[in-house]
């Protein structure tokens, strides 16, 4: 119980005889969420106070929390599936009647969803996860309670639309987050503007994790699709979400950034990818590559769109123009070099680096010439061939040095891999953990067979060279990735497979015989449930192919079910 009074909108400490709060304008008075979310001043784990209901997804609610330990406020998020619970008497979350199984399912996908978010509470668009706990029929986690913006906040700061190279400072880190947590294997499908934070610092973070469940139509859960951001694969009833997905959703966001509108609505999308328009304003402002990306990524059918956020990032960056850039001002001779200068005024030059790149080989022709004309004045003096001959080496390597000379120092990349180094063991040099001198930045997390936090993959490579000041990107272990065998005893052969395959196992039937179920059904597993396995291992399905002998009529579904 608090002792102190606070806001129950913004957890800020308030005078008693407050009637309205200073910070955030909450009148103090009105302080009641709706019946069926839980009553403000509700505690949890003895540590956690509920203020209001912030908002709703679906699956989940999320209430600003107080943290009476820490003395800090929080966001809590509550597995609390619309359509298929209810409230009970105590605040406890019930499954409703007939819905028990897909309840369970829901929530065992929220619990795994919450603990992926927590460990990947390093990457820095993440907002991190403090605990996870069950409690009141349901499971609970908290966050770090943020002020942050949201893009669409910063969008209407800027008039509607940012420009590509404001927008590209933005994503391309974000995407190199994004990448990482697909690699981890958590999927968002739900990524649009009012899920993006943007903080002082300039960095993007992402909020609005939820269960796959609510980001397709498909489900008997209440849907949380947003309009122009959803892919269309969310729309339909036989497709399954992938990369891919997210793919779409972070391009058109994107779109909506550089356009000022989002791309119409995943569900009526041209199949052939046709509708996406630009004014010529905006189709002159964007790079070629850049508007090739976009439409790349907004493909409406999976098979022809970008497939993984690294590919999209790849192909948003600089590289693809600095490779236009290298074929554009590739020259045969001086020459052609000389005749492209005799012809700069008869034509605007299509590019800034060509010129550049003229202008240096004439300077190096004035040099050229110079060294030819001491070489002449020298030999006209009469001095020995062999002093000559030695000014004009002296002359000509001087000239090379100063020419490809690096402007930037550059150090040899070590080999950090091979270490098997745990990142957390190293040492720490301003703020930044270091190797061999070498500052290290976390890039992401991959499943292996090291232990957990030990670097199993880094960039730049060893051997290559990084610039003077620069950070090392390293990886670091998940360790192996396991997972307990869950128990789908009785449930339907083919629900059962969706489910383990959701999970990552590759599944196979064989056949049984147990009248006392359902035809069809799961009569156990091999490894049998609660076995801790690798997630890609494969699960064999004992499936009952006798008919039940109960004298019982079967359900219609059950009916069904003997018919498949």
């Amino acid at each position: 119980m608090l002792v102190e009074k606070r806001c129950m909108n913004c957890m800020s400490l308030l005078e008693d005889d407050a009637t309205e709060c200073p910070y955030c304008g909450f009148h103090v008075n009105k302080t009641e969420n709706s019946e069926e979310y839980l009553k403000v001043g509700t505690e949890f784990a003895d540590r956690y106070v509920i203020g209001n209901m912030q908002s709703y997804s679906g699956a989940t609610a999320r209430y600003i929390g107080f943290d009476k330990i820490e003395k800090t406020p929080v966001y809590i998020y509550e597995f609390f599936p619309a359509n298929i619970s209810k409230r009970g008497e105590n605040g406890e979350v019930l499954p409703l009647e007939g819905s028990e199984d897909n309840f369970e399912i829901n929530l065992k996908q929220f619990r795994q969803n919450a603990r992926a978010v927590a460990r990947l509470r390093d990457l820095s668009f993440m907002v991190p996860v403090y605990d996870i706990f069950e409690e009141n029929g349901s499971i609970y986690s908290v966050s770090e309670y943020v002020e942050f913006n949201t893009l669409n906040d910063l969008l209407k700061q800027k008039g509607g639309k940012l420009t590509w190279e404001e927008t590209r400072k933005l994503f391309i880190p974000f995407l190199s987050s994004l990448s990482s947590c697909h690699s981890a294997g958590l999927y968002h499908y739900g990524i649009c503007p009012s899920n993006i934070l943007v903080g002082e610092d300039g960095k993007l973070r992402l909020i609005g994790f939820d269960i796959p469940s609510v980001r397709v139509m498909s489900t008997a859960l209440r849907p949380q699709l947003a309009d122009g951001y959803a892919a269309p694969e969310q729309y339909s009833f036989d497709n399954e979400l992938s990369a891919a997905t997210d793919v779409y959703s972070v391009t058109a966001v994107i779109f909506r950034c550089v356009t000022g509108n989002a791309p119409p609505n995943g569900a009526h999308r041209n199949p052939k990818g046709e509708d996406l328009l630009l004014s010529a304003e905006i189709a002159h402002s964007l790079p070629t590559h850049v508007s090739e990306a976009l439409s790349a990524g907004l493909q409406p059918r999976m098979r022809k769109r970008i497939e993984s956020i690294e590919e999209l990032r790849d192909k948003l960056t600089t590289g693809a123009v600095v490779s236009a850039l290298a074929e554009e001002t590739k020259v045969v001779g001086i020459a052609g070099a000389i005749k492209e200068l005799d012809t700069e005024e008869k034509k605007p030059a299509k590019n800034p680096y060509a010129l550049y790149l003229t202008l240096a080989i004439i300077v190096l022709i004035l040099l050229i010439t110079l060294v030819v004309v001491i070489f002449i004045f020298n030999g006209g003096n009469k001095k020995p061939a062999e002093d000559t001959s030695s000014t004009v080496e002296t002359t000509l390597v001087t000239t090379t040095t100063t020419t490809t000379e690096p402007t930037t120092p550059v150090n040899i990349v070590p080999d950090i891999i091979s270490s098997g180094t745990n990142y957390y063991d190293l040492t720490v040099s301003n703020n930044q953990r270091v190797f061999s001198s070498f500052p290290l930045e976390i890039a992401g997390y991959l499943y292996s067979d090291e232990e957990r936090n030990v670097i199993v993959d880094q960039d730049p490579k060893p051997g290559e060279s990084l610039e003077e000041g620069a950070s090392i990107k390293v990886y670091l272990s998940l360790g192996k990735e396991v997972t307990r065998v869950p128990d789908v005893t009785g449930w339907n052969m083919e629900h059962a497979r969706l489910y383990l395959e959701a999970l990552g196992f590759r599944v196979e039937f064989s056949d049984a015989s147990d009248p006392t179920i359902p035809f069809n059904a799961v009569v156990g597993s091999w490894p049998s449930q609660g076995n801790l396995v690798d997630s890609d291992n494969t699960i064999t399905l004992l499936i009952n192919k006798t008919v039940p002998t109960t004298t019982t009529a079967l359900s219609p579904e059950e009916n069904l079910d003997a018919l498949s």
